[in-house]
């Protein structure tokens, strides 16, 4: 298989006491990671953290209050991205004034409260993805249902804060896709769909470009289980205009997940690591992950399984 000379380390471990299911999102140029964590008890919390791998110590930035006065962003946090200034850009599956959540921003200083962007009624009442800056003011995210009844691209200006479908997706080339899209350098877009590449959403997930020019949509690759799993998770573009992303399931030898890269230049495709019963201990890897300047991908398994039973941060380098 591919990828064997990349490995893992484990980088933090989070407290018992934590009861929380982190999500590794963003990095920083100065090399620190940004996360989430999610509810476990509908009484805690999620929180927006900091995570500084050279110190291994991490921070809190912003609790989400689950009493009143709640956040106006909401709870639940289902998403988190760093724009080209520096600002957070999050979204919540709870709140707004539907509750079905919001898209928000914050600072990465762990100051005030979010602000929020806009509701999810914006987009046919189902929770935004995660969401990308182009550098120009506008955000860009995908739903899982359109009002044409199909998973799409949507485009959201800051300043005017107007709210644009700008392509439909059919299930051959995404569904259930809420994963998001990330930009490569000449300004397309790239994606992941968990359940695209079948008839009536039945698929195991596909990988797609979009050309933001021709607002054109295609499917680079389909996933089979085995040898490159499936049920991708958002993905997040590296050095080299290639993204990464990690796929949940699979069958055979990579019955456990897998970190997977695509190379945009050359349109490969590549099963960089995959995922043993040691690093999983009965569970998979979930959530995003997030690629630093070198290469090495950092994630975390959200749910707390492995064999202490605590939530960890993980590495992992070629």
């Amino acid at each position: 298989m591919s990828g064997t000379s990349w490995t893992y380390a484990l980088l933090y471990r989070f407290p018992k006491k934590c009861k929380c299911d982190p999500i590794i999102a963003a990095t920083d140029s100065s090399g620190s990671l940004y996360g989430y964590t999610n509810l476990r008890h509908l009484n805690v919390g999620s929180t927006v953290f900091k995570f500084t791998p050279a110190t291994g110590k991490l921070k809190t930035l912003y609790t989400f209050p689950t009493t009143a006065p709640l956040s106006p962003a909401g709870n639940l946090v289902s998403s988190l991205t760093i724009g080209s200034k520096g600002a957070l850009y999050g979204t919540t599956a709870r709140g707004g004034s539907d509750n079905f959540g919001t898209a928000f921003e914050y600072n990465t200083k762990g100051t005030g409260s979010p602000t929020v962007l806009f509701n999810s009624v914006e987009t046919s009442y189902f929770a935004p993805s995660p969401l990308v800056s182009d550098g120009l003011g506008n955000l860009f995210g995908t739903i899982g249902d359109s009002p044409n009844q199909e998973d799409a691209v949507f485009e959201w200006n800051i300043a005017s804060a107007a709210f644009t479908f700008v392509t439909d997706m059919t299930s051959a080339q995404a569904a259930g896709s809420n994963n998001g899209v990330v930009f490569d350098s000449s300004g397309n877009l790239w994606g992941s769909s968990p359940t695209g590449g079948g008839i009536n959403q039945v698929g195991v997930g596909t990988l797609f470009g979009f050309n933001v020019a021709s607002r054109t949509p295609s499917v680079v690759h389909t996933f089979a289980l085995s040898p490159d799993g499936g049920d991708p998770t958002p993905v997040v573009m590296g050095p080299a205009n290639t993204f990464y992303g990690i796929a949940q399931t699979g069958t055979n030898a990579v019955a456990h997940g897998t970190l997977f890269t695509y190379a945009t230049a050359t349109n490969t495709f590549t099963t960089a690591y995959a995922f043993s019963a040691t690093d999983v201990a009965g569970g998979d890897p979930g959530g995003p992950i997030a690629v630093d300047s070198s290469g090495a991908a950092y994630g975390s398994f959200q749910f707390g399984r492995n064999k202490t039973g605590t939530a960890v941060v993980f590495k992992i380098v070629p």
